[in-house]
């Protein structure tokens, strides 16, 4: 099992983008599902060599779009794919103690926070607490681009929601800073359409 810390970001963008070219054909590996590929992260502990911040939303299997497997990805799912506190340190421990090299904050076409944020749905509970930055995103997208309406407007704030996250990862936290100072980590954003299954890279 080859170290994540081995592997550089730009690698590990190259696999990930495979994987996706292969899901996207229906030219599925399944790499590293078979029960030696579990025997070796039991022993040998975890390397992944990419870590996902995603949606929750069941229509986007992260393991299943790069078409990877066990052990090669550090997944993070939230609804909205949000950088808050817990998702921050989630990939505090990805690059600091697993030396994972590449971390994406992965959106997607008609995400629901984002579409509930935008419309101004009422949100209860502990929902409203979560999608607090994503309140933001909406403005940003309404500045930058005001004559949007609609879904032109969710698929702008949808984009900066994943720019926010980006921007959240290394603001907030020095640990994820200094390896991106230091080239051994990179921040990639990427938007998901639930329709065709490509992948549009920020």
């Amino acid at each position: 099992m080859k170290d994540a810390t081995r592997v550089t970001p730009a690698e590990s963008l190259a696999r990930l983008k495979a994987g996706h070219e292969r899901f996207l054909h229906g030219h599925f590996e399944h790499p590293h599902c078979d029960s030696g590929r579990r025997t070796a992260v039991y022993t040998e502990g975890q390397r992944p060599w990419a870590a996902i911040i995603g949606c929750s939303d069941s229509r986007v299997p992260v393991e299943v779009i790069f078409d990877q497997g066990i052990g090669d990805l550090f997944v993070v799912r939230v609804a909205g794919n949000v950088c808050n506190g817990d998702e921050i340190a989630s990939i505090e421990y990805a690059v600091e103690h697993l030396g994972t090299p590449l971390c994406v904050v992965l959106g997607h076409t008609r995400c629901g926070a984002v579409t509930s944020v935008v419309t101004g749905a009422a949100l209860d509970g502990h929902l409203a607490k979560l999608v607090r930055s994503i309140y933001v995103a909406a403005e940003d997208a309404r500045r930058e681009e005001p004559s949007l309406a609609g879904d032109e407007l969710v698929d702008a704030a949808t984009r900066c929601n994943v720019r926010r996250g980006m921007a959240d990862l290394t603001g907030e936290s020095g640990i994820i800073a200094a390896r991106v100072d230091a080239g051994t980590l990179q921040i990639a954003g990427a938007i998901y359409d639930l329709a065709t299954g490509a992948i549009d890279w920020i």
